[in-house]
This record gives structure tokens, C-alpha cells and sequence, in this order.
């Protein structure tokens, strides 16, 4: 494995934003001391939990010396600024506060950046689990190292990065005026900022971390990441591609929506050009007929 001298070693500001993971938090705390790189600075904020996240948090920064801080619900955007402003490292890092880091997250995504002066964010592969931390490999991709620029990510030509392995030059995101406070996405509207002014988004090859799957991933949330994504592509209407950027997206959430929210599949479907129309439409009707049965037999039986 590439490394880095102990005194090359940046400072990284490693945040953790939480809300509401006292089931996960200490996990993922303790993932972020056992990296093997020793030159970071940890930031924790509760995010206005109203579970025991923020007292396992008191315990946690008494072992660790970590900074905390506790705060009526902000939003994460507003709570990643505020992370921001008192970054002190080259290098900052997010993550999510039920996610767990690989020990060499760091470590490998510092010497990438060293090694890389034109990229501002780089990212890495994730393993997922479930809520009881038991691996998920069938839903895992090796994806291979790659750069993207803004035409590659608007396009999809290139797929991005998983937002809670983002390593960031502190300065870029000073320069774009921090994360987007209007916005119910984090990463999407930051790497169309970030790549529009010019700026590169890379990807490693490496497993980084540990992301868990549950219940309450926002991205389970159709309805809101249908409104987030369109308003994250909407600024850039004048693009060539816009067109077929937005039609493709609804296709595709189309395809989701039939398998549990046929009202908002229908409504997806009258968004679709007959220009774009594809084989995953016919796999869109047929889970939506499924589930219209399903929902038909239910009905019956509970009207019994």
C-alpha cells in the first residue's frame, strides 16, 4: 500500500454529523480512531437527536478528546458548514454517523490527493451492511479509479462518488461558500457546483467504508430525492444534455416507484417523452401491475 511519511502527513478534519443513531454512533466513532493514520481532527455534531445519541456522544468525547457539539436540528448542510468553519485540516472528510470506516480509508485517500493537485474531492468503494452490521456483498460494485469533470457526472458517462467517502480540500469548499442550505441533498448540488467551476472529482479503487443499510436512508425516500434531484439539475437548463439528463432520471425513478408507490410512479410516467421511451418502461408496468395486484388482493382480504 502507498503511504506517506508521519511528517507528510496532513492534518485531516474528519465530521461526523448525527442524527438519531445512538444504535450506530459509537461504532462509527470508534471506526475513526482505528484508521491508521494519526494526524486528524475530529469533529462530532448532534444534530438535534431526541434519542441518547447526544449523552453516548458526552461518554464518547470524555475517552477520545474529540470536539462535540450539541445543537438544536439544523439540517446536515447548515450542520456541515458549521464543520467547516472550524476545520483546521487540509483534507475534510464526511461521513455518515451509522457508517463505519475501513481502517485504511484515510490513509489511502490522503496519498491519492498528494498525489493529485487537480482533484478536490475524491471518494472510494463501499461494503455495505445491514442494521446488525452483517455484510451485504451482492450489493456491492468494485468500481475502478476514475476522474470525472462536469460533463461526465451531469451525463452519468462517469459514475460519482458515495458521498460518505468524500475526502475534500478544505480550501474548495471554502471557495464554493460551503455546502447548498437550500437543498435536501448534500452531494449531488456540491459535486455540479464543485465540477462547474472547474474543479475535478476523483475515485479510487478501494474499499473506504462501510456503508449501512436501513430503513431510514434518505435515499429510501422517493418522493423527497425526486424533488432534490430535479432542483440539484435544474440550475443548469442550459446544457445541451439537460433534456436528456432529466428524462433519463425519471425513467429511472420511475422504475423504483412501481415497486412501492404506484401514485407516484403514475405521476413519474406522465413526465416521459415518447422519444425516450425504453425496455425499462416495460419492467416499470410490470412491477407496477404487480403491485396493483398485490395491493387489489390485500384489499379484498381486509374487506372480507
Amino acid at each position: 500500500m502507498n503511504s506517506l511519511a508521519p511528517k507528510n502527513r496532513p492534518l485531516v478534519t474528519v465530521i461526523i454529523p448525527c442524527y438519531n443513531h445512538e444504535r450506530y454512533i459509537e461504532a462509527c466513532v470508534d471506526s475513526v480512531y482505528q484508521q491508521d493514520y494519526d494526524n486528524q481532527q475530529v469533529i462530532v455534531i448532534d444534530d438535534g437527536s431526541r434519542d441518547s445519541s447526544p449523552e453516548i456522544l458526552t461518554e464518547l468525547a470524555e475517552k477520545y478528546g474529540f470536539d462535540l457539539l450539541i445543537q438544536k436540528n439544523r439540517g446536515l448542510a447548515t450542520t456541515l458548514n458549521t464543520a467547516i468553519g472550524m476545520a483546521k485540516g487540509k483534507y475534510f472528510c464526511t461521513m455518515g454517523s451509522d457508517d463505519i470506516m475501513l481502517r485504511e480509508k484515510t490513509t489511502l485517500q490522503v496519498f491519492y490527493m498528494e498525489s493529485h493537485s487537480d482533484i478536490a474531492v475524491c471518494g472510494g468503494n463501499v461494503e455495505y451492511i445491514d442494521g446488525e452490521s452483517v455484510r451485504l456483498p451482492r450489493h456491492e460494485k468494485k468500481l475502478p479509479e476514475r476522474t470525472l469533470n462536469f460533463d461526465e457526472l451531469f451525463t452519468s458517462e462517469k459514475l460519482g462518488i458515495a458521498a460518505p467517502t468524500a475526502m475534500f480540500r478544505t480550501d474548495v469548499l471554502r471557495d464554493l461558500n460551503g455546502f447548498d442550505t437550500t437543498s435536501k441533498l448534500e452531494d449531488l448540488p456540491m459535486w455540479l457546483r464543485l465540477t462547474d467551476k472547474g474543479y475535478k472529482v476523483g475515485a479510487i479503487d478501494d474499499f473506504v467504508l462501510q456503508y449501512r443499510k436501513h430503513e431510514s436512508n434518505t435515499y429510501k425516500n422517493l418522493e423527497l430525492m425526486v424533488d432534490a434531484i430535479t432542483d440539484a439539475y435544474s440550475p443548469y437548463k442550459h446544457h445541451d444534455s439537460y433534456e436528456m439528463v432529466m428524462q433519463k432520471f425519471i425513467i429511472s425513478m420511475f422504475l423504483k416507484a412501481s415497486k412501492s408507490d404506484s401514485s407516484l410512479a403514475w405521476q413519474l410516467f406522465k413526465k416521459i417523452k415518447p422519444a425516450y421511451y425504453n425496455t425499462k418502461l416495460v419492467r416499470a408496468f410490470m412491477r407496477l401491475s404487480s403491485t396493483l395486484i398485490k395491493k387489489h388482493i390485500l384489499h379484498s382480504r381486509g374487506s372480507k
